[in-house]
C-alpha cells in the first residue's frame, strides 16, 4: 500500500481539479509519484506502465465544498452575501469576487479548501485500494495539526479546560508546562467573573499552575477598557456575582442609593441577581441606560455540574427591556485581540483551546486563529454535532495538546 506521505498533495489537488478533457493526471502507486499526460501523449502507455488516472472532482463535488465554507461563516451578513452570490449561473465566479475581496474571509476559504480538497484526495486514493483507511486517518491528523515552528502563541480558556472549580483536570499542569518548555507564548483568556485576575492567578498557582498575573486576560479588564473609550465617567450599575472592582479599574459603580444610571454593566451569575437587582437594571434600561455584558455565557461547569450562567439574565434583560447588550468577553474579539496583543502574536501564529464551541472556538476562528475543542468542561457532543462550523481539531483534553501540536512525527 502507498505511504500517504510520499505524495506532493499540491500535484494532487491539481489533477483533481483539472477539468480538462485533452490532458490528464496519473499516480504510480507504489512511489505516489504523479506525471501528467499531455495531449501529445499516449494514456495507454500510462496504463501499461501501471498508473491510476486521477478523477478530477465534478462542479457538484466542487459546490458542495463551497457550500460547506458558506455554512460555517458565524458573520450573518457575510454569510447572507455569500448564500445568496452561489444561487444559479456564475455563483463560481460571484463566490470568488466576494471571498478574495474581504481580508479576512480569502485566508479562511483558501484553508477551507485546501482541508476539504485533502480529504477528498484521501478518499480517492482509498477507495481506488492505494492507501488504507488507517494510513489516510493518519494523514489526516497530521495535516490538521499546524507545524509547532509555525505557532508562537497559545490562547487557553481556564474553567474547564485547565480547572473545574479551581481543581486542575488531569494533565493539565503537565501540558501548560510542555508548552512552555517548548517556547511558546501562553495566555489564559477567561470570561471568569467572579474573581480578580490576581484571585484568579493566587488559584491557579495553588492548583500547580506556574503562572504569572500578567498572563491573565479577563473579561472585567477588558470590559473597562471598553468603557473608558465608549462611556468614559458613566455611572455603572453592576449586576455580578463576585468582587472584580479591582479589575474594573477608572469605573464608576454606582451604590444602592443612586438613582441616575448610565450603564447597566452584567458580570457573573449567581445568588446576586435576584428579582430586585434585575428589576432595578431594568428600570435603568427602560429610562435610556446602556447594556454592557462581560460575556453572555448561558452556563459553567462545576464539582456540583451545570450552573446558569449570566448570559440567561442578558438574554431576559434584552427581551424585557427590547435592548441589545454590547458584550465585551468571549465570543466578542475584544478578548482575544488583548490576549493576542499581550503575547505580541498575530491571529495566525496562536491556537484558541476552550471548551465552549461557539464562544471560545468558532470565534477565535472567525479572527482567524486555529481554535481546538476540549470535551472536558462545558463539551458537549450534540452542540458539536449540530454545529455549522467546525473545530480545527477535537481532543480529549488539553493534556493532548502538546502532542497534537508536535504532529504524528513529534
Amino acid at each position: 500500500m502507498l505511504d500517504p506521505r510520499k505524495i506532493d498533495f499540491g500535484m494532487m489537488l491539481m489533477a483533481l481539479e483539472d477539468r480538462s478533457y485533452e490532458s490528464s493526471s496519473w499516480i504510480h502507486p507504489e512511489t505516489g509519484a504523479i506525471e501528467f499526460c499531455s495531449v501529445d501523449d499516449d494514456p495507454e502507455e500510462f496504463a501499461e506502465r501501471g498508473l491510476v488516472q486521477i478523477e478530477p472532482l465534478d462542479g457538484s463535488e466542487s459546490y458542495e465544498i463551497i457550500e460547506g465554507f458558506v455554512s460555517g461563516v458565524r458573520h450573518r451578513g457575510a454569510r447572507e452575501r455569500l448564500e445568496d452570490a452561489i444561487r444559479g449561473r456564475g455563483a463560481f465566479r460571484r463566490f470568488r469576487d466576494i471571498v478574495y475581496a474581504d481580508p479576512e474571509l480569502g485566508p479562511r476559504w483558501n484553508a477551507f479548501r485546501d482541508a476539504r480538497m485533502r480529504d477528498a484526495a484521501l478518499d480517492w486514493l482509498v477507495d481506488r485500494g492505494l492507501v488504507t483507511a488507517e494510513a489516510a486517518e493518519a494523514a489526516r491528523a497530521a495535516g490538521a495539526a499546524p507545524e509547532i515552528d509555525q505557532i508562537r502563541a497559545v490562547l487557553l480558556d481556564i474553567d474547564g479546560v485547565l480547572t473545574v472549580s479551581w481543581e486542575a483536570l488531569p494533565g493539565a499542569v503537565e501540558a501548560y508546562d510542555a508548552l512552555v518548555a517548548a517556547g511558546l507564548e501562553v495566555a489564559l483568556v477567561t470570561n471568569t467573573t467572579s474573581r480578580t485576575r490576581a484571585a484568579i492567578g493566587d488559584a491557579l498557582r495553588g492548583a500547580r499552575f506556574a503562572v504569572g498575573d500578567e498572563q491573565i486576560v479577563t473579561a472585567p479588564i477588558a470590559t473597562a477598557a471598553y468603557l473608558a473609550e465608549h462611556h468614559p465617567g458613566a455611572r455603572c450599575l453592576l449586576l455580578s456575582s463576585g468582587d472584580v472592582a479591582a479589575d474594573l479599574a477608572g469605573v464608576h459603580l454606582a451604590g444602592p442609593e443612586e438613582s441616575e444610571i448610565d450603564v447597566v454593566l452584567v458580570g457573573g451569575g449567581g445568588p446576586e441577581l435576584d428579582y430586585a437587582a434585575l428589576n432595578r437594571a431594568f428600570g435603568a434600561l427602560r429610562d435610556g441606560a446602556a447594556l454592557v455584558a462581560m460575556h453572555r455565557s448561558m452556563y459553567w461547569r462545576t464539582d456540583a455540574g451545570l450552573q446558569l450562567d449570566a448570559g440567561a439574565f442578558v438574554a431576559a434583560l434584552e427581551a424585557a427591556a427590547g435592548v441589545e447588550a454590547v458584550v465585551v468577553g468571549k465570543p466578542a474579539r475584544g478578548l482575544f485581540e488583548a490576549a493576542l496583543a499581550t503575547l505580541g502574536a498575530g491571529a495566525a501564529e496562536a491556537v484558541m483551546v476552550g471548551d465552549d464551541l461557539d464562544s471560545d472556538v468558532l470565534a477565535a476562528q472567525d479572527l482567524g486563529l486555529t481554535g481546538v475543542l476540549v470535551r472536558t468542561g462545558k463539551f458537549r457532543p450534540e452542540a458539536l454535532e449540530r454545529s455549522a462550523g467546525l473545530p480545527d481539531a477535537v481532543l480529549d483534553s488539553v493534556a493532548d495538546l502538546p502532542a497534537w501540536l508536535r504532529g504524528p512525527e513529534g
